[in-house]
Parts: structure tokens; C-alpha cells; sequence
């Protein structure tokens, strides 16, 4: 309706004023940083330093990912989809456009779900042994060792493969989200993934390989929940879905609201007056406190955004309880999960 309309015409708007809004200050910060990878590199030029020739890894990574994301939603996931999902006569309110709608939606979401489920393997497998790796994740080191080492830290095998195959999901998923239809959330999910691009890369080049690492880290595993959530709640599982929506919650607010927050985040403060000290007396041009305080705002970005949907999962419940009914449409990614979840509460 118009009032639909209305709101969701506002929070675009709202949103491109506040991607707009970052430009300079994101300009700023990349304008000075081949000058300072440069000094870096001229002070310690045995060091192997993140080099701008690196990128070749996320084109590659990038040309593999469009077209096998295009090969296996468009073959083996979708055919699973036409089989595992309900047909028309089961779901009495799906039409046939909108059986058709949930089998490509299903399809994209097992790419994106064993994406996931690989990259998370990959980073507990490369993340765990080191000292920045802390207890609350599964390793034994602990997020006050991140920048121990700043800006020359030791080189951790494959983390360099590991940030910028990364780099190359977000930038796949861009694109995949640019070209396909607009739903409500449309402009939060483009600001989450320039964020996440350009997060990724500011932190490779300035050589926040332990912190950046986390960062990664800690959506990525959280995002495995939130993936198998999706590709169960338009299944016949009514059960299976239920007990991993509520795995959803918990795992959202431990790695997004606890771990990253304050065990990451509240790090960066520390980390810089550390790193400060540490070269005042010697190279103080190595150290950027802007730079520093850019990411770290970057960063509280992404912790808002990630509160915005976690409170629209819990608000959704909550008006349901109340009055039967939701306030968000369905073709609203985030809730349109929550609704059909609720909807099986329901029932």
C-alpha cells in the first residue's frame, strides 16, 4: 500500500544519505594509504607485506564464484529445491509463481549456506592455533595479543587466500544483489555488503590481519545459522526448523553482541594507544590513529545494522504474540524469515 510505499522509499533514502555521508571520510583514509604500505614496506623491505598485485586473488575468486553460484542454483540446488520443497497442493497459499519464487530463493540460499559452512571450516582450521584466537571461539590465545606484532606481524600460512576469498563472496554477492529483483531491504543489504568489501580491504592492506581475521570470522559462523535457517523453514520440517532458529538467536548474540563487541571492538582503543607508544620514539608515521578510528566506526556500523535485524526478528515475535499478525511484508528478506518462522509457531 501507499504507506508501505512511503516507508520503505524513507529508509532507502535514509540509508544512501548515511553510505553518501561516509565517502570522505573513507576517501581520506585510502588516499593516504599507498604512502603509508610504502613506508612500511621501505623500513622492513624483508617483510612480505600485503602488495596491490595480491588483488588477483579476489579476481579469481570473484570469476569463480558468479559462475558457479549461477551453475549450482540453476542445476543441483534447484532441482533439489523441486523435489525437498512442498508442491502447491501441500502449501494451500503458495500459488504456482510463488512455489517458483521459494525454489530459486532456496536454491541461492544452499550456494550461500555451503559457502558458509566452508569458510568457517577454514577459518577455525587456519585461526585456531594462533594467540589472538581466544577461548570464547574455540581456540586458547586471547583478542588483547592482536596487535602485539602491529605493523609487522608474523605471517599466518593462508591468511591472505583467507581475506580476500572473503573479499570475493561479499563482492559476488553485491553484484548478485544489484542485478536481481529489490526487496525491502534492498538498500541496509547493499551499505552491509560495501561495508563489508570495503572493511576487508582496508584492514588487508593496512595489515589488520588479527583483528580483520576475527571480524570475518565471527559473521561468517553466525551466518551458517542463519543460512540453514533459511533453506529449512520453507521445508515440511517443522520441527528441525524450530530447534535451529532458536540455535539462530543464540548464535547471533553470542559472536555478533558479545564477541564481537567486546572482545574485538573494545580492543582497537588499547591496540592503538599500545602501538603508539611502542613506535613514538622511532616511526610514528607508521601508526594512523584516523585510520584506526575510521575502522573502529566501521566497525559500530556494522554492530547497528546487526541490532536492527536482531530486533526485527524479536519484534516481529513480539507482535505476533500480541495480535496474530505481522507488520513486515514477506518479501522482506530478514523478515520475511521471521514471519514464515512464525508462522510454524503457529501452527
Amino acid at each position: 500500500d501507499s504507506d508501505e510505499t512511503m516507508r520503505v522509499s524513507v529508509r532507502k533514502t535514509l540509508f544512501a544519505i548515511s553510505s553518501a555521508a561516509l565517502l570522505p571520510f573513507a576517501w581520506h583514509c585510502v588516499r593516504g594509504i599507498p604512502a603509508l604500505v610504502a613506508r612500511r614496506q621501505e623500513l622492513r623491505p624483508d617483510y612480505p607485506y600485503p602488495q596491490w598485485s595480491d588483488l588477483y586473488i579476489l579476481g579469481v575468486a570473484v570469476l569463480f564464484f558468479v559462475p558457479m553460484r549461477y551453475l549450482l542454483t540453476r542445476t543441483v540446488f534447484y532441482h533439489l529445491a523441486h523435489w525437498i520443497l512442498p508442491g502447491v497442493a501441500e502449501k494451500r497459499e503458495w500459488t504456482t509463481k510463488i512455489r517458483e519464487d521459494r525454489v530459486e530463493r532456496w536454491a541461492t540460499v544452499c550456494f550461500k549456506f555451503l559457502y558458509f559452512v566452508g569458510i568457517t571450516a577454514f577459518g577455525m582450521h587456519l585461526l585456531k592455533p594462533t594467540e589472538w584466537f581466544p577461548p570464547e571461539l574455540g581456540g586458547s590465545g586471547s583478542t588483547d595479543r592482536m596487535f602485539d606484532e602491529f605493523p609487522y606481524d608474523s605471517v599466518t600460512p593462508f591468511m591472505k587466500e583467507y581475506y580476500l576469498i572473503g573479499v570475493a563472496y561479499h563482492t559476488q554477492s553485491l553484484v548478485f544483489h544489484v542485478v536481481g529483483p529489490h526487496r525491502n531491504d534492498f538498500a541496509e543489504m547493499v551499505l552491509h555488503h560495501l561495508c563489508a568489501i570495503f572493511l576487508a580491504l582496508f584492514s588487508y592492506f593496512c595489515n589488520f590481519h588479527r583483528i580483520g581475521s576475527l571480524v570475518l570470522f565471527v559473521h561468517d559462523a553466525a551466518d551458517v545459522a542463519g543460512y540453514a535457517v533459511k533453506a529449512s523453514v520453507d521445508t515440511k520440517y517443522t520441527k528441525m526448523t524450530l530447534v535451529i532458529y532458536a540455535c539462530l538467536l543464540f548464535v547471533w548474540a553470542y559472536t555478533r553482541f558479545y564477541v564481537f563487541p567486546f572482545l574485538i571492538i573494545a580492543k582497537i582503543g588499547p591496540g592503538l594507544e599500545y602501538v603508539q607508544a611502542k613506535w613514538a620514539d622511532s616511526h610514528p608515521e607508521l601508526v594512523v590513529p584516523y585510520n584506526w578510528k575510521f575502522f573502529e566506526g566501521m566497525l559500530y556500523i556494522l554492530l547497528v545494522l546487526h541490532v536492527y535485524w536482531y530486533a526485527l526478528f524479536l519484534y516481529m515475535g513480539y507482535m505476533y504474540s500480541r495480535t496474530g499478525v505481522t507488520k513486515v511484508k514477506d518479501h522482506d528478506c530478514q523478515a520475511g524469515l521471521c514471519e514464515s518462522i512464525i508462522t510454524r509457531l503457529r501452527s
